[in-house]
């Protein structure tokens, strides 16, 4: 299930309403949530704006679009870290649950998730070495896609392919604290979000400023909402913990600790 404490959008409001996916011992490996490589969108077209959810009506189902902000993100994978230990907490207004299914999902979009100039990126991660530390979440899940490999077949070729981003090279653009000291691969580094701590890489030397796009980088299924214990106001709580489970149909809905 999903674990309370410290996130990198910090600690769950009293009396809020929160979209989860929990961990459980039977689930699947967080890999086979993550799209990869990641999907760029016209973000303004679909009207997702970089606070609150957007919902988007799909073959009769409705999903939430949500944007991760690079506050309490600074890393696309601080946020899979966060969800690989912890699951997913994400604050809702409660009108947008109305709709919500079984089938429903969170579709998530960081600024950093794409790469544009992905080029130049490979390039200086091939000349550090470090092409082949790259973990493919495409390959891992069992995909006959491997980008590293595409990868460096490409950067050999006499042409100037254009180059896939992989998910799992974002691995290697992390901004944390400098652990590697003398040690084989001194750009290791450790990231916090929240309190959750994690070891990645840091951007190899480019001499080009590395361009983001936002991007759609993972799909998760709701498990339930859960609306916010609040010892000081448990008539409120209670009251929206009835109008949410009333509008809701297939889906759990439970009172939990902050």
């Amino acid at each position: 299930m999903a674990t309370t404490g410290a996130r990198g959008c910090g600690f769950r409001v009293k009396g809020g309403v929160y979209i989860e996916t929990r961990l459980s011992p039977y689930g699947q490996p967080i890999e086979n949530f993550l799209i990869d490589s990641p999907q760029v969108l016209d973000t303004q077209a679909l009207g997702i704006r970089p606070r609150g959810m957007t919902p988007l009506l799909r073959d009769g189902t409705t999903h939430l679009f949500d944007w991760v902000g690079s506050d309490g993100y600074p890393n696309v994978a601080d946020f899979i870290e966060e969800a690989r230990h912890k699951g997913i907490s994400r604050r809702v207004l409660p009108s947008l649950v109305a709709d919500l299914t079984p089938d429903s999902r969170l579709l998530l979009i960081h600024p950093r998730a794409h790469v544009h100039n992905a080029l130049d990126f490979w390039h200086a991660l091939d000349a550090s070495g470090r092409l082949n530390l790259v973990k493919c979440p495409a390959h891992m899940r069992g995909d006959d896609t491997n980008h590293p490999e595409i990868v460096s077949w490409a950067l050999n070729s006499p042409d100037e392919l254009p180059q896939p981003w992989c998910l799992g090279a974002c691995y290697h653009d992390v901004i944390g604290k400098s652990v590697g000291g003398e040690s084989k691969h001194p750009d290791i580094v450790q990231a916090t979000v929240g309190d959750v701590t994690y070891q990645a890489h840091a951007r190899p030397a480019m001499a080009e400023h590395v361009k983001y796009v936002p991007a759609l980088f993972a799909a998760f299924p709701i498990t339930n909402i859960a609306i916010i214990k609040d010892p000081d106001d448990e008539v409120r709580v209670n009251k929206v913990f009835q109008q949410v489970s009333d509008v809701l149909t297939g889906m759990r809905v439970f009172l939990e600790d902050a």
